[in-house]
């Protein structure tokens, strides 16, 4: 069971590590060529809804919580990719409006939306690998059968109560509309 909880959030990291790629290769795209602003705001809207809203709530509701109840030495890490998940929010948001800057043919808006796109990324690759690089490895070695099971269930299928329903189809959609628009080497479009 624990080793297919850590594929899965492994397989989520990279579904979000794929779009947050597109997310800079068009950004970069933006400088030269009118944006395709409905791709965008797609990607960001998947940002927003998975791992920001469902992604790190079950990171922090289940394995943060449950390495803190073991008084291990994993609270520093926990802090800090806490303070992510946090900073994750504020530039998404700040992402958001720079969109609409940059969708309204704003001056310089290509420029400032690359920027933040580019520590967008930064943050969910050093993000990201620390979570597989620290967090899981700890994981591993002081959670529990009983632990794991309550892991499984709240990144399984039925998920965490407060997101049951179609979410996963919901976003594998938005993920299958961001593949099939992007034009290669992202996507297929």
């Amino acid at each position: 069971m624990k080793n297919a909880v850590i594929l899965q959030i492994h397989e989520e990291h990279r579904a979000i590590g794929a779009v947050v790629h597109g997310l800079q290769h068009f950004a970069k795209e933006a400088l030269h060529h009118p944006p395709n602003v409905e791709l965008l705001r797609t990607m960001l809207d998947y940002i927003e809804q998975f791992p920001q809203t469902l992604h790190h709530v079950k990171e922090e509701t289940y394995i943060f919580s449950a390495l803190l109840g073991r008084g291990v030495e994993a609270e520093p890490i926990i802090e800090r990719l806490h303070a992510q998940h946090e900073d994750d929010l504020s530039l998404t948001a700040t992402l958001k409006a720079q969109l609409t800057d940059l969708a309204n043919g704003v001056e310089g808006a290509a420029d400032r939306f690359l920027a933040s796109v580019d520590r967008f990324a930064d943050l969910q690759w050093r993000h990201m690998t620390e979570e597989e690089r620290l967090l899981l490895p700890l994981a591993e070695r002081h959670l529990d059968e009983a632990d794991w099971r309550r892991i499984d269930e709240a990144f399984g299928e039925n998920g965490d109560p407060r997101f049951r329903g179609d979410n996963k189809s919901t976003f594998d959609g938005m993920f299958s509309l961001i593949v099939a628009t992007a034009p290669q080497p992202i996507g297929l479009g």
